[in-house]
């Protein structure tokens, strides 16, 4: 039985649950009619978004590491966007990644603002996690706010350390 609770934190946040305890790694807001609800149906981390594969994602993280700064900061240079924690971050990350972890996933939008700042909206914006689950949420959010390239690592970290070089740390 899928019950909400509400009252977490700042401001009221859904989380779903199941029986008595809740779920701690599926995120969902109840659909709702209610006056002044804002839907958070993005955080859903499941479903099709479009993915690269290690190889392209390796590709992109080569080009960032050729560019100089002036071009790095370019509005239209590629970002590779990890949404993991920071202790996963710095743990091992694919060079010229930034950080901006996806949970929790209320407040993700302020710790995105800064990477986003002045972008335009067809910057290429790749998101990588763990396992390809916090990113689909990432990269629905991303969509929200208008960027129209934006995409995930397949099968997220995991995947990429079988198959591409070391990671920066």
């Amino acid at each position: 039985m899928l019950s909400m609770i509400r009252g977490v934190g700042k401001g009221h946040h859904a989380y779903p649950r199941l029986g008595n305890k809740p779920s701690t790694h599926r995120l969902v807001r109840a659909h709702t009619n209610k006056p002044g609800a804002t839907s958070m149906s993005w955080l859903w981390t499941f479903g099709n978004v479009p993915e690269l594969d290690a190889a392209e994602v390796q590709k992109v993280s080569d080009q960032i590491a050729a560019m100089t700064p002036a071009q790095r900061a370019d509005v239209k240079s590629p970002r590779i966007i990890d949404v993991r924690t920071e202790l996963e971050y710095t743990g091992g990350h694919i060079a010229g990644a930034a950080n901006a972890s996806f949970l929790p996933p209320w407040s993700f939008g302020s710790r995105m603002q800064p990477l986003l700042a002045g972008l335009a909206p067809d910057t290429p914006l790749i998101c990588i996690c763990l396992s390809a689950h916090r990113s689909i949420g990432a990269v629905k959010w991303l969509k929200q706010q208008g960027y129209t390239n934006v995409t995930q690592l397949a099968k997220g970290m995991q995947d990429w350390r079988g198959r591409a070089p070391p990671q920066g740390k």
